[in-house]
């Protein structure tokens, strides 16, 4: 048997029910049955608005964390873009320069046939022809070198990328993790929330 609010009546409830009117004491028995049902009432009603209060609180501050997560996704996204940028910089240089060594290969070949041409006519003109080819192969060497150094520059800006990649992945398995601890919990308070009552009203708790 339960009461107005579907609390389960006691025993003694019950035997007032059954027995209304057989004894002097049964409207006694009814205020203290009615008394205590009311009491009961009250508690249960706390303990539902505590864990509504509770699981509020949880709510607003997951949106909080998850905020933060997805400005720190939004920070590390654009990074990556800023980067990317950067390399796509490096890589229209390094494209510039090899035109530019190229088109000094095909100026250099020019001159040598040139140059050729004038030994044949002037054996005079020979020291200036080494002192060309001095200053052509130093050219050579600088060019090699900025190669060089630009290829190490995309090297460079390649691993930061892959870095923030890394970095992003981690952070959307982070959230992964705190989305499914969030549910648990969540799963947690409803169980407990429904569960039996003890002694006197007060809920059994789960150990």
């Amino acid at each position: 048997a339960e009461d107005a609010d579907g609390a389960p009546l006691s025993g003694l409830a019950r035997g007032g029910e059954m027995r209304g009117g057989s004894r002097p004491g049964a409207k006694k028995q009814e205020s203290v049955v009615a008394e205590f049902n009311a009491l009961l009432s009250s508690q249960m009603t706390a303990q539902r608005q505590y864990f509504e209060t509770r699981q509020r609180e949880l709510e607003s501050q997951q949106a909080i964390e998850l905020s933060a997560v997805a400005a720190q996704l939004k920070a590390a996204t654009e990074a990556a873009a800023r980067v990317q940028a950067a390399l796509d910089a490096a890589r229209a240089e390094n494209d510039r320069l090899e035109r530019e060594a190229d088109e000094a290969h095909r100026e250099e070949e020019v001159m040598r046939r040139q140059m050729q041409q004038l030994e044949s006519i002037n054996k005079k003109i020979s020291g200036e022809q080494q002192v060309f080819e001095v200053q052509a192969e130093n050219s050579r060497a600088r060019e090699r070198e900025q190669r060089r150094t630009r290829a190490m520059e995309v090297e460079d800006l390649q691993q930061q990328i892959h870095d923030l990649e890394r970095f992003i992945k981690m952070r959307g398995k982070v959230k992964q993790a705190t989305d499914e601890v969030d549910r648990q919990g969540s799963a947690l308070l409803v169980t407990q929330g429904d569960g039996p009552t003890g002694r006197g009203g007060r809920r059994t708790r789960r150990r």
